[in-house]
């Protein structure tokens, strides 16, 4: 996932509509007055609710399927970007072009050897239209339509897809398991040296869920021990979602559960901003916690290979 291209391409078929937040942001912001969203009644409410809903009809939805052809045509299109800003590439256009299939292919297997695409056939009922999916080992002579029944002839011309796995789609777009991952993989790498556990994304409980309504104490995104020492965190996608009363919790189940490390980590942001949240942190935090926090720098500039190669790379903070 730190190879752009791969990351734009995930990124597109899970989670469209990730690029419509600015759009969304200046939609809500018609309903608030001198600046502030004031929702102080049932009326309010219930237009604030229908402006929601509005909103939620025009976002893109997740595309699940994609081809090795379209994967092709996406990949000549992200060298000649990575060409553009970087004249050398140029020189090696032959080259390049001799192995641009190849690579593609071979990280495109590696990624399917790995469960986050499956292979398979795509293909539209002519008797009730329902798009029906068939993984390889699925495949015969015959394919039955989930919906209506009806059996079709497989083509003798049939090509293959890929169909992203829709427990990591929905992952990476319902509980941003992009940003808690990579922060996962910094803290294996950087912060451990002998052991490592993690439980990502924990709810925290006092007594025993069913004792007081499953109603949970506390959320953390980030729940691990590096070599011993306990570490809890808070991950964003961008560190301007983390503000001061998500800080304000971390500290508080810190100080609870009696962590040696309280981490923010955002996968955009800026450094100034991020020391002066890491400094609110360590301020609300025991004197035996250590506030720290980390921001990805994995690169937005087109791919100039495949696969993505290296550990993962921060800044620190």
């Amino acid at each position: 996932m730190e190879t752009h291209f791969w990351r734009s391409q995930i990124l597109s078929m899970a989670a469209p509509a990730r690029d419509q937040q600015s759009q969304v942001v200046a939609d809500l912001q018609r309903l608030a007055r001198n600046g502030r969203l004031i929702v102080d009644s049932e009326e309010a409410w219930q237009r604030l609710g229908d402006r929601v809903l509005h909103l939620a009809t025009r976002m893109r939805v997740p595309r699940h399927r994609t081809s090795f052809e379209e994967l092709v045509r996406a990949w000549r299109e992200e060298l000649a970007h990575a060409k553009e800003q970087d004249p050398r590439l140029a020189e090696r256009q032959e080259e390049i072009e001799k192995d641009l299939v190849d690579e593609l292919r071979d990280s495109l297997a590696d990624l399917v050897d790995r469960g986050i695409f499956y292979q398979g056939h795509e293909w539209s009922c002519r008797r009730c239209r329902h798009r029906n999916w068939a993984g390889v080992s699925a495949l015969g002579s015959t394919m039955r339509c989930d919906v209506c029944g009806t059996d079709h002839q497989l083509p003798v011309d049939v090509s293959l897809d890929f169909r992203l796995n829709e427990f990591f789609s929905a992952c990476i777009r319902e509980h941003d398991t992009l940003t808690v991952g990579w922060a996962l993989s910094y803290l294996r790498s950087e912060h451990s040296r002998h052991s490592f556990a993690f439980v990502p994304q924990a709810e925290l409980y006092r007594d025993y869920p069913e004792r007081q309504g499953h109603r949970v104490d506390r959320e953390l995104d980030l729940l691990c021990i590096c070599d011993g020492r306990l570490v809890v965190g808070e991950a964003k996608a961008r560190l301007e979602s983390i503000g001061e009363p998500e800080i304000r919790k971390l500290a508080e189940v810190a100080a609870e559960i009696g962590a040696d490390d309280a981490i923010l980590a955002a996968f955009q942001g800026e450094e100034s901003s991020m020391a002066r949240k890491i400094e609110a942190l360590q301020a609300q935090v025991p004197p035996t916690t250590k506030a720290h926090g980390i921001i990805s720098n994995w690169r937005e500039d087109p791919s100039a290979y495949l696969p993505g190669r290296g550990g993962v790379t921060v800044r620190v903070f």
